[in-house]
């Protein structure tokens, strides 16, 4: 997906933000201004009064486990969430990190280290070896992908071309149609 429909979507929810607003009531229709401020409808009344609603765009973060390039996934996260006002971090954790020269690496645990210094919310979805087996990353996977369905979330893929987990989820989420961006290294 493009930057330009990915700023399409982000444009999108924030209309449908502003339209649930408008309906709750809350807000009479002729009292509200808006303005953006990272992504989130920012709602300013005649008095001016700033009155941010409680709205979070979920993000799946994803990608190798032996994923080492912490500034680029860094860089890469503060980019692609440039427009948002709040974030969640939804990832598919693992219990058990990865360690490289005295480093812990993956995607997930760097992702999960970006939201928690960003204070953001991060939700981790485990993989439940000791009852599936082999196939525990794969029913993971698509529990991750319903859930970032119904929140309509987004999702930022990291993938060097190899992975299985990383290539199933990615074909879970482009036939669920969603929000993707994927970032591929080597």
């Amino acid at each position: 997906m493009d930057t330009k429909k990915w700023l399409v979507a982000a444009k999108a929810q924030e209309l449908r933000n502003l339209e649930l607003l408008k309906k709750s009531g809350f807000w009479k229709a002729d009292q509200v201004r808006t303005g953006v401020i990272r992504g989130a409808v920012m709602v300013t009344s005649l008095t001016g009064d700033k009155h941010f609603p409680p709205y979070i765009e979920y993000v799946l973060v994803t990608g190798p486990a032996d994923f080492e390039k912490r500034k680029k996934l860094h860089r890469k996260l503060d980019f692609f969430t440039r427009e948002f006002w709040k974030v969640c971090v939804v990832t598919c954790g693992r219990r058990e990190w990865i360690k490289k020269r005295s480093v812990y690496v993956g995607t997930d645990f760097m992702a999960q280290n970006w939201g928690l210094s960003n204070w953001y919310p991060v939700i981790n979805f485990y993989a439940d070896e000791h009852t599936l087996g082999s196939l525990a990353p794969i029913a993971r996977n698509k529990e991750v992908v319903k859930f970032i369905k119904e929140k309509d979330g987004y999702a930022i893929v990291f993938w060097d071309g190899v992975c299985e987990e990383t290539k199933d989820i990615i074909k879970r989420i482009k036939e669920e149609k969603i929000p993707i961006r994927l970032v591929r290294y080597t």
